[in-house]
């Protein structure tokens, strides 16, 4: 566990700080602490802030080790991983509510299906279970592109993450500073959308931008201190030009759709799955069971 700073460099931004504080109380969070910027200088010398936010229960994990862990418990309860296996169609058995699943590598018959595809929920819906489900209720999907530079300075400027408020225009977190388990230190993620979910190139060229953003907090980051590292791709459910009245289900973080949804026993779509969704894992899959449960 290391802790994480959300900052606020200018008093325009204190009200955006105040509005993270309010929200996290209206889910329970409780140990959020408002700090002055004096108070976090003193634990991130080189940041700069009149005010900022201190998370103590913040921290970073190994999610390979995590993933690797989830499976061998689900193996342990008798599930098998099929790996390259692509799902191509989902039907219903003929004379049965059990559902006929084509995939790549045979039919399988199951009694409950997760539509858990992230970056290729939408196209499994829309095309995969026409016959089935009501495609009308699949959100659109636009592809927002997140770039990391790492750090290749001689010394790690920050030994705890570093966050400025969230960019409203994109509903991104903003350009923070993350420290890994090796104490390695790496911006990012900026927002470009993209056409394609396969676009995950870093452009050499937007370290420019990069050091611009970050100098917002970190005044003192060297010229020339960044490398670019990798990227990945957001499912969002709101796009630059979409307009968010015509679908209100895309002002969700996440859109988790079971039975009382679309009507189909048995079946749950999880659509805009992005990054956070790895922290809630367990909980949304609490919540899918809940929902299948239910059903």
């Amino acid at each position: 566990m290391c802790g994480k700073l959300i900052v606020a460099t200018s008093n325009e931004e204190l009200p955006g700080l105040k509005l993270i504080m309010e929200k996290a109380l209206s889910n329970g969070v409780t140990s959020l602490e408002l700090i002055s910027g004096q108070e976090a200088v003193a634990m991130e010398p080189v940041v700069h802030c009149i005010q900022a936010l201190w998370s103590p229960t913040t921290g970073v994990f190994d999610s390979h080790m995590y993933m690797q862990s989830l499976l061998g418990d689900a193996e342990d309860n008798g599930a098998c991983l099929v790996r390259e296996c692509e799902v191509l169609r989902v039907d219903c058995s003929p004379g049965s509510s059990r559902f006929l699943v084509e995939t790549s590598q045979g039919v399988v018959h199951c009694d409950m299906f997760i539509n858990a595809c992230g970056l290729h929920a939408q196209r499994l819906a829309r095309e995969g279970m026409a016959d089935i489900h009501p495609v009308d209720r699949v959100p659109e999907l636009h592809y927002l592109k997140g770039s990391y530079f790492k750090y290749i300075g001689a010394k790690m400027p920050f030994s705890r993450l570093v966050y400025p408020l969230p960019d409203l225009a994109t509903g991104a977190l903003g350009m923070h500073a993350t420290v890994d388990l090796t104490g390695a230190v790496r911006f990012g993620p900026d927002a470009e959308w993209v056409q394609e979910p396969g676009d995950l190139g870093v452009n050499e060229d937007r370290a420019s931008f990069f050091e611009r953003e970050i100098r917002r907090y970190y005044p003192g980051l060297p010229d020339n201190s960044l490398s670019p590292d990798y990227a990945g791709v957001r499912p969002r459910l709101l796009g630059p030009n979409s307009k968010a009245g015509r679908d209100k289900r895309a002002l969700t973080d996440f859109l988790v759709e079971g039975p009382g949804c679309h009507g189909v026993a048995g079946l749950v779509n999880l659509y805009g799955i992005e990054s956070p969704g790895l922290t809630s894992s367990l909980h949304i899959a609490d919540y899918v069971e809940k929902l299948l449960v239910d059903s």
